[in-house]
């Protein structure tokens, strides 16, 4: 079944999370145009980089790095906090993503992948968009109908969309990162 999702386009996964947002009424080519727009602003970002380390970038933005095993529970990768300038990685997720992958690039090369820097890369992007005020992921809205009044309401989901889709350039990876979810 994982085998399978590795030969699903990006477009199709992040379909999916434009479908749990407010724009899931949105036609197939408003959506496609949300696509494309996210993926314009990772490309954008990653081009901007010079140093191919995540992590060199992420101390130079004054984050620090903490790797929690007490997140075990908590169903994500890592969680950025702005704020308090700190990333934090869910350790327990990530080794038995690691153990999986391991297990699976026995029989296929293209799962030889270090999670660690694919969620890297992917904070990467959140931490870039704090940064940039312009970049399209953090200025994406919809406009919604509440009570007969029209509401600008922001699409999340780019944000989401792009941190993806800059890790999967950036770690040259054949398919989309959101399959990782799957070994979770």
């Amino acid at each position: 079944m994982i085998d399978a999702e590795t030969k699903t386009c990006d477009a199709a996964f992040f379909l999916d999370l434009i479908a749990h947002s407010p724009a899931r009424k949105l036609s197939l080519d408003e959506k496609m145009a949300i696509i494309e727009s996210c993926q314009a602003a990772a490309i954008s970002q990653f081009e901007n980089l010079i140093e191919l380390s995540p992590l060199s970038h992420i101390k130079n933005l004054g984050f620090k790095l903490v790797e929690d095993v007490a997140m075990e529970n908590v169903p994500v990768f890592a969680l950025c906090h702005s704020a308090e300038k700190k990333l934090t990685l869910n350790a327990k997720m990530i080794e038995k993503v690691e153990q999986r992958l391991q297990n699976f690039a026995k029989r296929d090369e293209k799962w030889a992948v270090n999670i660690k820097i694919v969620v890297l890369w992917h904070e990467l992007f959140h931490m870039l968009e704090e940064n940039d005020p312009t970049i399209y992921t953090r200025n994406a809205w919809i406009e919604k109908k509440f009570f007969n009044r029209v509401k600008k309401v922001p699409l999340e989901c780019a944000s989401e969309i792009g941190a993806i889709y800059f890790s999967k350039i950036a770690t040259n990876l054949p398919f989309n990162p959101r399959v990782f979810e799957l070994l979770a």
